[in-house]
C-alpha cells in the first residue's frame, strides 16, 4: 500500500480530512501493517487506536508510532484480528483490506468479524463501501499475447515433431491439453496495470456494489452477476478492464464532512482478461454476459 500514491491519497484525505469523526474516538485498525493508518488516525484527534496486525511487522509498527510522536497513543497488538481481545468497543474501524479485482486474497473477513464483535452500534467504517466496475477494452495487450501464444503453439509442433522421429515416441495424444494450458495462461488470464482512458471503448458496468456496515462474508464468497456493455466507438473489443473503487463516508451518525474516495477509475489497475478471438463490433452495438468470480 505504501507505494500505491492512490490509495494513500484516498485513505490521508478520509482521515485527516475528518477530524470530526476521529476526534476524542475509540479507533481500530484492523491488519494495521507498518501502522500508517493508525498514525494518520492518531494525528486526526483519536483518543486511542488498537492497530492489530498478525505478523512481525506489529514491532516495526510500534517503532514508526513512537517516531512520530504518537505512541502514546497508538496500542500495538500482535495477532489475528479473530482472536485478539480489545479492552472496550470502538467508534470507528479503518482498514485496507482490499485486494486485486477487490475481493481476491483481501482482508475484507477479518474487518467483518471485527465489526459484528468490536464496532459500536452506529460506528463507522473506513471505508464505508466499495464497488467493482468492468468495460470493455481495445487494448494494446492481447496482440502480443496472441503472438507469444502462436510461438507456442509452433514450438510444441516442432518438439512434437522431434520426440517421434528421434525417440519414436508419439505425444499427439497431449495436443489438446497442451494448447488449453497455454490458451489459459497466454490468452485467459488477467493482466495487473493500469488502464489509459483511451483503451476503454464503452460505457463501464458496475459488477459489484456493497456497504461495509452490513456486507456479509456470504454476500461476496461467491459471485455471479450478468451484465451488459454497450460499445461506444468503431474499435476492437479484446479484452475487459476491470477496476474497483472505495468511498469514505462515514456512518448516518457520524458522517464525514468531507467524503473521499481511494481510486480514480480513468487511472485504475485493471484485471483485464483478453478476449479471444478480438472483435470488432460497431457503435452503439450491446454485449451482454455473467461474470463470477469465488473469493
Amino acid at each position: 500500500m505504501l507505494q500505491d500514491r492512490l490509495r494513500m491519497e484516498g485513505y490521508r484525505t478520509a482521515i485527516l480530512n475528518n477530524r470530526a469523526c476521529f476526534e476524542g474516538k475509540a479507533v481500530l485498525d484492523v491488519g494495521a501493517g507498518s501502522g500508517i493508518l493508525a498514525i494518520w488516525a492518531a494525528k486526526a484527534g483519536a483518543r486511542v487506536v488498537y492497530a492489530v496486525e498478525a505478523t512481525s511487522m506489529a514491532k516495526h509498527a510500534r517503532r514508526l508510532a513512537a517516531a512520530n510522536g504518537v505512541g502514546d497513543v497508538v496500542v500495538v497488538l500482535e495477532g489475528y484480528m479473530e482472536q485478539v481481545t480489545l479492552p472496550e468497543q470502538v467508534d470507528v474501524i479503518v482498514s485496507e483490506w482490499m485486494g486485486y479485482f477487490l475481493l481476491r486474497e483481501s482482508m475484507l473477513d477479518p474487518v467483518i468479524a471485527a465489526r459484528d464483535k468490536w464496532l459500536k452500534p452506529g460506528g463507522a467504517l473506513f471505508p464505508s463501501s466499495a464497488s467493482i466496475y468492468l468495460a470493455p477494452l481495445c487494448s494494446s495487450l492481447y496482440a502480443p499475447k496472441l503472438r507469444e501464444f502462436e510461438r507456442e503453439v509452433s514450438g510444441w509442433s516442432h518438439f512434437k515433431d522431434f520426440m517421434g522421429r528421434e525417440n519414436g515416441v508419439d505425444i499427439s495424444v497431449l495436443d489438446a491439453e497442451w494448447q488449453q494450458e497455454q490458451r489459459d495462461y497466454l490468452l485467459h488470464s488477467c493482466l495487473w496495470q493500469l488502464i489509459d482512458p483511451a483503451e476503454v471503448v464503452g460505457e463501464a458496468a458496475r459488477l459489484l456494489h456493497f456497504e461495509t456496515a452490513t456486507v456479509t462474508q456470504a454476500d461476496v464468497a461467491t459471485v455471479t452477476r450478468p451484465f451488459e456493455l454497450t460499445i461506444s466507438s468503431d474499435s476492437e473489443v479484446s479484452g475487459f478492464g476491470s477496476w474497483f473503487d472505495t468511498a469514505f463516508e462515514g456512518s448516518p451518525s457520524s458522517p464525514a464532512s468531507s467524503p473521499a474516495s481511494s481510486l480514480d477509475p480513468s487511472a485504475a489497475s485493471s484485471a483485464a482478461p483478453p478476449a479471444a478471438p478480438s472483435a470488432t463490433p460497431s457503435a452503439g452495438a450491446s454485449s451482454g454476459t455473467s461474470s463470477g468470480w469465488r473469493d
